[in-house]
């Protein structure tokens, strides 16, 4: 975890900002940015049921981590 004050880390030459609630600042933002990423599956899943929109969506079929008591993919 990072601060206000030393908001950034490197790791593997990659860097990372982790301060913790940074999207409780920007409620209305961060709200809109969660619903238009998260809405399209939804969207799928209500409107085609969920046998027929995981197989169909290859993106939504990767981002489910478990199904039937079991795990559907190794996590990374």
């Amino acid at each position: 975890m990072t601060t206000h004050d030393e908001p950034v880390y490197e790791k593997h030459g990659v860097l990372h900002y982790a301060v913790a609630n940074i999207p409780g600042a920007v409620a209305r933002t961060s709200t809109i940015a969660l619903t238009n990423v998260t809405l399209p599956y939804i969207e799928a899943l209500a409107g085609k049921g969920f046998a027929q929109a995981i197989s169909e969506d290859e993106g939504l079929r990767r981002r489910l981590a478990s199904r039937c008591d079991h795990l559907s993919r190794l996590l990374d």
